[in-house]
């Protein structure tokens, strides 16, 4: 947020028309679906299983709404630019314009929740915890070796070293963590999702309020979304499954694990990812 910050100081007609959406803020009523966790960890499938539902709705892409200063000029592709500026006009602050983004995809879909996937949304589960008190979050975690091999697999990524995606990842799943027990955090291994995708699609739903419905495990149906035919999401079309669960284990070299495990060992090992290297791991 500060380096943000500091860039919008230096550009002082850009950062007041965006002020007024980052100060004054109050909590929020509505009872929003926010899925997060570290990046390539099953967040999109998560998404797209939800949005099969006939009652649930939202973006097609991430939005990073909260971890954006420039809200003047946010859209969405689902709102038509004129519908859009006046939800902007509108809106007081960042998490008003949120609600108001919301509601009126609600309303256009006939639905009656709205769910928001952005992977590093994780880093800021305090603060949505704060202003939206009555969301519920569905925290998606990987092993973080097979999410780094997925991340080189997609061309939309930004490029990071295995050192660069530990930290990441360590840093979200520590930022998870540090939430009261309290919090309405549903915690989903994509491991466990591949491997019993009925069972855990059923105990995610029950946690949401919402029964399930045959289509969310339906690719034909959890695939309607312009990433199925993007380079890194052609998994998306396929039915759910764990042919590459530990994929890290033939495809990557011995010096990545190493520098993967150096960084997150300690944690991998507590969300049940066994070590490969004898190394003494550390943070």
């Amino acid at each position: 947020m500060i380096p943000r910050l500091l860039q919008a100081v230096r550009r002082p007609r850009f950062m007041l028309r965006n002020l007024r959406y980052h100060v004054g803020l109050e909590p929020s009523p509505e009872e929003h679906v926010f899925v997060l966790g570290p990046p390539r960890s099953g967040t999109t499938l998560v998404r797209q299983m939800l949005l099969a539902h006939p009652l649930l709705t939202g973006p097609d892409r991430e939005t990073y709404f909260f971890l954006r200063w420039n809200l003047a000029d946010f859209a969405l592709d689902e709102i038509p630019p004129g519908q859009m500026a006046a939800i902007r006009a509108q809106s007081p602050d960042s998490i008003r314009l949120f609600d108001a983004i919301a509601r009126w995809m609600k309303q256009a879909a006939g639905a009656r929740g709205f769910v928001e996937k952005s992977p590093q949304h994780a880093l800021r589960l305090s603060f949505l915890c704060r202003y939206f008190p009555r969301a519920r979050f569905v925290f998606v975690c990987r092993d973080p070796r097979d999410g780094f091999l997925s991340a080189g697999r997609n061309p939309d990524m930004r490029v990071m070293t295995a050192d660069q995606y530990a930290k990441l990842w360590l840093k979200c799943v520590r930022t998870r963590l540090a939430q009261p027990a309290s919090t309405p955090i549903f915690d989903l291994r994509y491991e466990d999702l591949c491997a019993a995708p009925e069972r855990h699609l059923r105990r995610m739903m029950a946690f949401l309020g919402y029964d399930p419905v045959p289509e969310q495990l339906a690719p034909e149906r959890y695939a309607r979304t312009a990433l199925a035919r993007r380079p890194g999401h052609a998994r998306l079309n396929q039915a759910i499954g764990s042919d590459t669960v530990g994929a890290w284990r033939r495809a990557l070299p011995t010096e990545l694990k190493l520098q993967l495990e150096r960084i997150a060992g300690p944690q991998m090992q507590a969300l049940r990812y066994p070590l490969a290297t004898p190394v003494q791991a550390g943070a």
